[in-house]
């Protein structure tokens, strides 16, 4: 049994699934996932974003079978981060729709909340800097903030509360001047 689950009591659960509508706002997670354009096909992230379902698609490690959609929840903001372009679209985890364990893959299903715009037969992405990290991360502002891990599909850190908020409207903004 891993910690986590054995530090959950059946109390504390019970307190986790009566929490009010205000406080579930605390709970909001945005991620940004790299959709590791450099190792899939152009086609890969259109279908994920431009199909009648859209998805989040994750392969896990083939190792140790360990697969990133299981970090994912339901009801989580997914920031699209794309080589090159930055954060291209963004949406609402719905499901788990589909696993494939002979490539370990998993898929959860999206609602697209700002949808991927392209100009010149590019897609149009909010760079993921400093700058981005300044407008929606919740600590003390300096001038060597951080930016953000990109090197992993999951980038970290993840938005919580109305830092996921605070991405989408920078998102959405920078997109639509673009």
């Amino acid at each position: 049994m891993k910690f986590f689950e054995h530090a959950i009591t059946n109390h504390e659960y019970s307190f986790v699934q009566n929490i009010t509508p205000k406080a579930t706002n605390i709970l909001k997670r945005g991620i940004i996932i790299n959709t590791n354009l450099k190792y899939k096909n152009m086609e890969f992230v259109e279908e994920m974003l431009n199909s009648p379902n859209p998805t989040i698609r994750i392969f896990g490690n083939p190792i140790t079978k360990k697969n990133f959609a299981d970090r994912i929840n339901t009801g989580d903001y997914i920031f699209y981060y794309l080589n090159g372009k930055g954060v291209i679209a963004v949406g609402k985890v719905l499901d788990i729709i589909r696993e494939y364990p002979d490539i370990n893959m998993k898929e959860r299903q999206i609602k697209i909340i700002i949808p991927p715009q392209i100009k010149n037969c590019e897609y149009i992405g909010c760079p993921v800097n400093s700058e981005f990290r300044k407008n929606t991360k919740n600590e003390p502002k300096t001038d060597k903030d951080k930016g953000f891990w990109l090197k992993n599909t999951l980038v970290r850190p993840y938005l919580y509360g109305d830092e996921v908020d605070k991405g989408l409207k920078y998102v959405e903004d920078y997109i639509n001047k673009n």
